[in-house]
């Protein structure tokens, strides 16, 4: 018999999966334990035990009297890279552009599929203020997709589309993704994120994989506006009692 997932271990699951999936950046305002009560309908002790563990693990941070934020997510055991999203206004739009069926070679080998199989491309753009600034491309084995003729914005969050159908939480995935920058940006890319002549665009590519079974899951390349882009580094043990000035790997250290 399968033992059953605590309700707050779902709620958890559910709220870290908004937070990773660019719904927030750092120092936003999270849900108040009012608002989590009404959304799932459960008692306070179950709302506090989750926010308990999403603050243990790193994903907010609750100051008594004042509210609860959005901190960092960290998953990383000694040395964390955070992509920054700087969107200070919050009032970003994700809009689908297409879905397609494809099969072409490069991408096949790229999720680890069969020639004879085939992949979903979801193209999607997303929008801060109406201003574009990430031109995102996923490529999904068709198995992950249970209807491509379902209205566009069913898309509008790939991480919500695998929890709700499948229950795979992609925040728990196991990812590799490569950030450059090219200049200047792809014409094509340029003209979708309305790009001047001759300016550069952040470019990652990322492949995410089933924590259980290695499947992949995911294939994904990404154009960012340069001006909405920042990395951080920060230690483990920084993030953990915000004392300790960390001894980061040799090729971090500049010598004079």
């Amino acid at each position: 018999m399968v033992k059953k997932e605590p309700k707050y271990r779902m709620i958890q699951k559910e709220l870290q999966e908004e937070i990773i999936s660019d719904n927030y950046i750092c120092g936003d305002r999270f849900y108040s334990e009012a608002e989590l009560c009404t959304r799932y309908q459960v008692s306070s002790i179950t709302v506090i035990r989750a926010l308990k563990e999403l603050e243990k693990a790193g994903y907010i941070t609750r100051k008594q009297g004042v509210g609860t934020f959005v901190s960092q997510p960290r998953k990383e055991k000694i040395v964390k890279f955070s992509n920054i999203e700087d969107s200070s206004t919050k009032q970003d739009v994700i809009n689908v552009l297409s879905i397609e069926k494809g099969n072409d070679p490069y991408y096949l080998n790229k999720l680890n599929l069969h020639k004879s199989e085939y992949y979903y491309k979801i193209t999607r753009i997303k929008y801060n203020d109406s201003t574009p600034y990430i031109y995102h491309q996923a490529y999904i084995p068709h198995d992950y997709i249970l209807d491509s003729h379902v209205p566009l914005e069913k898309f509008n969050s790939i991480y919500r589309r695998f929890r709700h159908d499948f229950n795979i939480y992609l925040s728990e995935a196991l990812f590799r993704e490569t950030t450059e920058v090219i200049f200047p940006a792809p014409e094509t890319i340029a003209s979708q994120l309305e790009l001047p002549d001759k300016e550069p665009v952040i470019y990652q590519l990322k492949t995410m994989k089933h924590p259980k079974n290695g499947r992949i899951l995911e294939y994904s390349e990404t154009y960012k506006h340069w001006h909405f882009f920042k990395t951080e580094i920060t230690h483990q043990k920084f993030l953990d009692e915000q004392k300790i000035f960390p001894i980061l790997i040799p090729y971090f250290i500049l010598k004079p």
